[in-house]
């Protein structure tokens, strides 16, 4: 069977790291964990979401990294569940979401991210992707005739291949139409079959 492939890329506008001065409604002397650098950097980084600040969604650990998303495309719901699974993720612990929709959110518990590494492919596992974008790919991928591969990253781009060779040249074409169409650079393999290869240890940046 000719292998093909299929790409969905879906950009949601994330800032993983520091983008400048702090404006408006976050005083960044105020947030918790942070160095004096880190906290200048959420200071740069909110002051850079421009007129996005009003949806500005930002979780930090208690080791003092962070993630924030800015996209207003994105629903409030998914803004959270997306900057807490970036957050855990990294710190390998779960993380408090801090700024929600251009505030203080008030929270002062450590919110779980629904962050799951699974052994075999669920839909309702897979992390950093929306949840609607999965329920309209999700199926097709899982009906797909082996050797089918899913690349994803962490910014919620979504690469597919179907119908290769082997689960090597599977994954290796999903990757490419994952970082082809956007120029992602941080895209990685989330699973090949019915494997998911995605774990702790996986860098998404």
């Amino acid at each position: 069977m000719r292998p093909i492939g299929v790409a969905l890329v879906f950009a949601l506008g994330l800032a993983a790291f520091p983008g400048g001065a702090v404006s408006g409604g976050l005083d960044e002397k105020t947030l918790p964990y942070l160095t004096g650098l880190g906290r200048l950097e959420v200071a740069k980084d909110y002051a850079a979401a421009g007129p996005n600040q009003a949806v500005y969604t930002l979780a930090i650990s208690g080791a003092g990294s962070w993630d924030s998303l800015d996209d207003p495309r994105v629903g409030s719901e998914e803004r959270a569940r997306n900057v807490l699974q970036r957050c855990e993720h990294r710190a390998h612990k779960r993380c408090l979401l801090v700024f929600e929709n251009g505030k203080r959110s008030g929270e002062l518990t450590l919110r779980p991210s629904g962050l799951t590494y699974a052994a075999r492919f669920e839909l309702a596992t897979v992390p950093f992707i929306p949840r609607d974008v999965l329920a309209q790919i999700g199926p097709r991928y899982m009906a797909a005739k082996p050797h089918r591969a899913m690349a994803i990253s962490a910014m919620g781009m979504v690469g597919v291949a179907a119908g290769a060779g082997s689960g090597d040249e599977a994954g290796a074409r999903a990757l490419e139409m994952c970082q082809k169409s956007t120029g992602a650079k941080h895209c990685f393999v989330y699973s090949v079959d019915d494997t998911v290869l995605f774990n702790q240890t996986t860098k998404i940046y």
